[in-house]
């Protein structure tokens, strides 16, 4: 069978995951630091190891905590 696919709904669903995983909100999605710190948070890594070596300074979320705060409310969300 074949299914079609909404652009625009499709484009918005992408644009909502795109302000997910701006996890550092920079307002970017940027490999080198939101995958990293996503990984890192997966991983178990908190606190000083889950910011280490990375430029944090021009982020809404520019330190381990508040890092943390947003992952685990995405990560346990009930949504």
């Amino acid at each position: 069978t074949t299914q079609t696919v909404d652009q625009t709904v499709l484009e918005n669903q992408l644009a909502q995951i795109q302000t997910v995983v701006d996890v550092d909100q920079d307002g970017a999605t940027d490999a080198s630091k939101d995958a990293q710190l996503l990984l890192r948070y997966l991983l178990g890594l908190r606190q000083s190891a889950l910011v280490s070596g990375l430029d944090l300074a021009a982020s809404g979320r520019n330190n381990a905590a508040a890092i943390t705060t947003y992952l685990d409310a995405v990560v346990y969300s009930t949504n």
